[in-house]
């Protein structure tokens, strides 16, 4: 992935950055076929990576799994702070719907998790930690940040942005939301709207169940509610 024009950055620095989120916040160890894919990044650069945070002891493990190394505790902790309170809206959205309800925003051309509302249930209750970190190729939350960066870049930039998702992003753009299923995580069903607007920080509003919805109708209520953030 490259990073939008007018912006300067390592990329091999905030791949690895973000491999550091990854796993600090997986409560399990990711194997590096699940780290490439999140980051949609071929795998033999993934293992230059994860070769070189190895090396220096800030992680440990295999191919299979890995997980944050001891050397990590000697740095500071600078990673941005994610939201700790539920926005009252992901609440109401959650309450309306009956689904787990969360907010997205893109940092280092990845999509990340800010904050969850989800509704408690018996057993088992679906759940979007904050801090998770996908790529924004993959599921409807990735694809509705696209269209809200596709506000602040010439469609060019988007198209390179967004690779082979790009007729996908122009379609969503149409209609105002995306749509996935089994992309994120298997068996799971996705809807996302995003925030427009040139002068609005790339942000959408998502939610995710076990059950395949009405989705324009959800994509209704999610329009609604994304307008009083």
């Amino acid at each position: 992935m490259s990073n939008p024009p007018g912006v300067d950055t390592a990329q091999t620095l905030s791949r690895g950055i973000t491999i550091l989120e990854m796993l600090a916040d997986s409560p399990n160890p990711l194997s590096t076929a699940e780290i490439a894919r999140r980051l949609a990044v071929a795998r033999t650069n993934v293992n230059r990576l994860l070769n070189t945070l190895q090396q220096h002891d800030l992680i440990s493990g295999n191919s299979k799994g890995w997980r944050i190394g001891a050397g990590i505790h000697n740095l500071s902790d600078t990673r941005s702070q994610v939201v700790d309170t539920t926005p009252d809206v992901l609440k109401r959205v959650a309450n309306r719907l009956d689904m787990t309800a969360f907010l997205v925003h893109e940092r280092n051309n990845m999509c990340v998790t800010l904050a969850c509302a989800e509704i408690p249930r018996e057993g088992a209750t679906l759940t979007q930690r904050p801090g998770t970190v996908h790529s924004l190729r993959v599921g409807a939350p990735g694809i509705a940040l696209l269209i809200s960066m596709g506000d602040r870049m010439t469609s060019a930039s988007l198209k390179e942005l967004a690779g082979d998702r790009f007729e996908e992003v122009k379609a969503a753009r149409r209609r105002g939301w995306a749509y996935s299923q089994d992309e994120v995580i298997p068996g799971l069903t996705s809807i996302a709207v995003p925030a427009r607007g040139s002068h609005i920080e790339p942000t959408a509003l998502a939610v995710v169940t076990l059950i395949k919805p009405d989705v324009e109708e959800v994509a209704a209520v999610l329009q609604e509610e994304i307008d009083t953030l």
